[in-house]
């Protein structure tokens, strides 16, 4: 019991009633199991929970950073106005932070291609690494988009995300002249 009140985080437990939700279960688990069960079982119970969390919110967070509308972009105007005037037939899709195997069940989901869509253009300009659960998202992702007809571009893929998709062959069906 003494151990249990004491992994109590009491400024926490002042904010009990406003704070989220998953932090108050995993603090109650944690304290609920050391008292009733053992502390390493606790301990260990709460740092697995705690990562399960940390990789749902990132998921969530890499979804959310998706770029698929032209205005997410920071581009020139001169770019601008070429997909404007290409209107759906050029497909635009932007990666940003990390890809982690969180985001990739879902990645292939948000994705959809236009009729009209002629090519896809991937931009891993914020992509500091792939791993790779998501490095076969990616792969279906164009596998997907030939399978349509359209033509695949790859663009600004830092030497750590081109090395995870060589080694998985990721990109082996887009032409060396469209990576960059």
């Amino acid at each position: 019991i003494k151990v249990g009140i004491d992994i109590i985080d009491w400024p926490y437990i002042r904010r009990f009633f406003v704070a989220p939700r998953a932090g108050v279960a995993l603090m109650l688990l944690v304290m609920l199991t050391t008292v009733f069960l053992d502390l390493i079982i606790a301990v260990a119970a709460g740092f697995f929970i705690a990562c399960f969390l940390f990789v749902k919110r990132m998921a969530v967070f890499q979804l959310t950073s998706l770029k698929l509308a032209l205005t997410q972009f920071d581009l020139s105007r001169e770019e601008t106005e070429t997909l404007r005037v290409a209107e759906n037939a050029i497909m635009l899709i932007g990666f940003d932070g990390p890809l982690t195997f969180g985001i990739a069940k879902n990645l292939n989901r948000r994705i959809s291609f236009e009729k009209s869509s002629k090519a896809l253009i991937l931009d891993f300009t914020n992509v500091p690494f792939v791993d790779t659960s998501a490095s076969l998202a990616i792969n279906e992702i164009i596998a997907h988009a030939m399978d349509k007809g359209l033509c695949i571009f790859v663009s600004n893929i830092n030497a750590s995300v081109k090395q995870s998709f060589d080694q998985l062959g990721t990109l082996e069906h887009v032409p060396k002249e469209k990576q960059k």
